[in-house]
């Protein structure tokens, strides 16, 4: 049984696949400890030139709902991704920042549709330089991924909001979540910031 916090902020809105669908969110916390490790460094099909350049491995926590977070990591990436239960080797996005990053393992807030997660939102953390200065910049980003069932990708980023730059930042990122996620293609569109951004929110890479 996962430990599942209760739902909370309810709000009305309108999906396009959904007429009156209910948004709420569920949230849940990550154990490290009780993830599995996958240390083989075997690559998703179409991402081996990545995995090849970063040494990456991952490793496969439970989430929410029937599906798992995974961590992809390396000498010089984070990503993190979400699949149903039992795909080891999901394929996402390999996005990365132009900083250096670590990602909130504690709350990862599900956003859902009548009950059905369809996106989830994780905060990131980065140092970032400016060029003109030597001293780092403690930044948070929260990070919103939308669901996907169509192949080849599990998730993807949908969107990015400056966590300090925006004093509600939680609830924009619902707002994003609930009007971006559905619309969004996998590997065709481009996330991008909403709202306000500062000096500590670091530009985004992605590795082909």
């Amino acid at each position: 049984m996962r430990d599942v916090w209760a739902l909370v902020v309810l709000t009305a809105g309108v999906l396009p696949s959904a007429v009156d669908a209910q948004f709420t969110s569920a949230y849940t916390e990550l154990n490290l400890p009780a993830c599995r490790s996958l240390l083989d460094g075997s690559a998703p099909v179409g991402q081996e030139t990545v995995w090849n350049e970063v040494g990456a491995y991952r490793k496969v926590c439970a989430g929410y709902d029937g599906y798992d977070v995974h961590f992809v990591s390396g000498d010089v990436m984070v990503a993190v991704g979400f699949a149903p239960e039992g795909q080891d080797d999901a394929v996402f996005p390999p996005e990365v920042f132009e900083a250096y990053v670590t990602v909130n393992l504690n709350a990862i807030e599900w956003r859902l549709s009548d009950g059905k997660p369809f996106a989830v939102t994780h905060r990131w953390y980065m140092d970032t330089s400016p060029a003109s200065s030597n001293d780092l910049i403690k930044g948070e980003v929260l990070v919103i991924s939308k669901l996907s069932s169509v192949d080849p990708y599990t998730s993807c980023a949908v969107g990015y909001i400056d966590a300090k730059a925006n004093e509600e930042a939680n609830a924009l990122a619902r707002v994003v979540a609930d009007k971006a996620a559905v619309r969004f293609r996998c590997g065709v569109d481009t996330p991008r910031y909403h709202g306000e951004v500062g000096t500590g929110a670091a530009n985004r890479l992605v590795l082909n």
